[in-house]
């Protein structure tokens, strides 16, 4: 989780989501093919100690741009455009967002979400 380009929260302030673009690793000479843009998940980002405790996997070729929330905060939706001009928008359930980040059942870290 690099460069982060754009963050949304949910109501209750407990975690805010940021789109990571990681530029230098997919611009630089002999960039890695498999580099991308994706969302870091910050737990309790207006306390104390904010911790980034997970992000979904990278996009390879993506420049990740925005993030936002649906209007019920039910959904988590992420601009992922390419190089190239063209991309997608990638729609994430919040509430297993964070049932996973809470009981992450032996994983740590990276979300296999896309």
């Amino acid at each position: 989780m690099n460069e982060g380009v754009a963050v949304t929260m949910t109501k209750d302030g407990k975690y805010a989501f940021v789109a990571g673009r990681n530029s230098k690793k997919i611009l630089e000479p002999n960039a890695n093919p498999l580099a991308g843009g994706n969302i870091g998940i910050i737990q309790y980002p207006l306390g104390p100690n904010p911790k980034l405790v997970a992000a979904t996997e990278p996009v390879p070729g993506v420049l990740t741009n925005n993030v936002t929330l649906s209007g019920d905060g039910k959904y988590l939706i992420g601009s992922y455009p390419t190089l190239g001009g063209s991309g997608n928008a990638y729609v994430f359930d919040v509430e297993e967002i964070i049932k996973t980040v809470e009981n992450p059942g032996g994983k740590e870290g990276l979300l296999g979400l896309r």
